[in-house]
């Protein structure tokens, strides 16, 4: 198949209003998500189209984050292994060898970002043309209308960015896509000019929120509103506390990049956040899950899923966190994985539609800790560490004595807060220079040499359209 910076102008949409209904109430699953070629809708979209194709952005963007997304990063940073009998690349592509362009690992966690990016782009091209005076007022949208949805696209499209920049890192990646096809393919960017693209748009969704009035017209997933997410998101005045939550998450990683105005940018964003040490740290948009009929189950509902040893070993005494690991060992391919993951455990039932985690306070809170490291803020890093801590029956931390010691703390609660949750960990070792035996303990199996992967290559599909060329621009 075709890599999608070569795809054709298409877009994801559900296929009947009532497949859209049924995705409002639970996640936005859909029963069935077809391809619309971009000349069918020539003519422009309309207030339904328009809305059904924010069903399709949603749905995609929940369904980037696979299992493979969620294992090959979290095998990395050295926290789990996923010991399956029938497929050993799992850990044998990361932890014995560097992982092969063109296999089972190299190739994944990248087309299923842009297909989230193109679907973005259809979708904003097109809102523009729901104005149109040809349209019936009653399918026409409002400049507020077309604003809100803008600033939610925009925020789903940065969203996918980073993530795709999380598991390549500083091999870089495309950020010019939407092009039509057959046009000559973007190039590849470096990081730093990726992290100061999506930190713009996550910027330019701001503007759009900021003008599209009280409410949306459309309904957003359940992940979003405060029975799934403990605060409601459902509002552009809500959801921009979302968008700027991820805004201060990239520009923590832009300060550390060496852009040291950055923190300051982190600083400004948090406050318009929803971080707090007050609510709860659940808080925070989810990704909901559901096995009716049709329906998307969580992707790592597997019982082949374990700690790594090192990692349960590391927990503090006393730490509550603990209740994240299991019981039950599995030994292949020269790795013992010992225990299981508590939430990936097919015994229990409810684990098939565990919520995932999107951007939690908790996450928003440490940080928030990071950020005032970096500021010579340690009393204050501190206090939102132990805002954390005390909350796991842990007892406060002192104000660390040095930067140094400060930064241990800190990575050792989001190492265990944000448990298998995502890519945080591996970002953070990279982005503290920590991804090397200095920190870690080397992996080993049947005598093999730990190659250290701290990120995929780019996958061969990839270099095959570009002649075997990813080099990366720079400015």
């Amino acid at each position: 198949m075709k890599n999608i910076l070569l795809a054709r102008h298409l877009v994801l949409a559900a296929v009947a209003s009532t497949a859209f209904a049924a995705a409002c109430k639970d996640n936005p699953a859909v029963p069935e998500l077809n391809f619309i070629p971009a000349e069918i809708l020539a003519d422009g979209l309309d207030k339904q189209s328009a809305q059904l194709l924010m069903t399709g952005l949603l749905d995609r963007d929940r369904g980037s984050i696979d299992q493979r997304y969620m294992v090959f990063s979290t095998t990395m940073s050295r926290d789990i292994y996923r010991l399956d009998s029938a497929e050993p690349r799992y850990v044998t592509e990361v932890l014995v060898a560097a992982p092969d362009p063109g296999g089972f690992v190299g190739g994944s966690a990248f087309t299923n970002f842009f297909n989230v990016i193109r679907t973005a782009n259809t979708l904003l091209g097109g809102l523009p043309t729901t104005k149109r005076a040809a349209l019936a007022p009653q399918f026409q949208l409002t400049d507020a209308q077309i604003a809100g949805a803008a600033g939610v696209a925009q925020t789903i499209k940065a969203q996918a960015y980073w993530r795709a920049i999380e598991m390549r890192d500083t091999l870089g990646i495309p950020i010019d896509l939407d092009k039509p096809f057959g046009e000559e393919l973007s190039p590849f960017v470096c990081k730093k000019n990726v992290l100061s693209y999506i930190a713009a748009l996550l910027d330019s969704a701001q503007t759009n929120l900021n003008a599209a009035g009280a409410t949306f017209y459309f309904p957003l997933p359940a992940g979003f509103t405060a029975a799934q997410a403990v605060i409601d998101f459902n509002t552009p005045a809500k959801f921009l506390t979302y968008n700027r939550g991820l805004k201060a998450k990239v520009e923590l990683y832009r300060g550390l990049a060496g852009d040291a105005s950055a923190y300051a940018r982190a600083t400004t964003a948090l406050a318009a956040s929803y971080v707090s040490p007050t609510l709860s740290l659940k808080a925070g948009p989810v990704y909901t899950y559901s096995n009716a009929a049709n329906e998307t189950v969580n992707p790592t509902f597997d019982n082949n899923i374990f700690a790594n040893p090192k990692a349960r070993a590391a927990i503090q005494a006393g730490d509550t966190r603990v209740a994240k690991f299991a019981t039950g060992s599995s030994s292949r391919y020269g790795f013992t994985g010992n225990p299981r993951l508590e939430e990936t455990r097919t015994a229990v039932a409810g684990n098939q539609t565990k919520p995932r985690r999107i951007l939690s306070n908790e996450e928003l809170l440490l940080i928030r800790a990071q950020v005032k490291i970096e500021q010579n803020d340690l009393t204050g890093a501190a206090a939102d560490i132990n805002t954390v801590r005390t909350q796991y029956g842990l007892t406060a931390i002192a104000v660390p004595a040095t930067k140094t010691a400060a930064i241990d703390a800190v990575l050792y609660e989001k190492r265990y807060s944000l448990f298998f949750e995502g890519a945080q960990r591996l970002v953070d070792l990279r982005a503290y220079g920590r991804f090397n035996a200095t920190y870690l303990t080397p992996e080993s199996a049947n005598g093999s040499t730990d190659p250290f992967v701290s990120m995929l290559p780019i996958p061969k599909s990839e270099l095959d359209q570009r002649g075997g060329n990813a080099a990366k621009t720079c400015s």
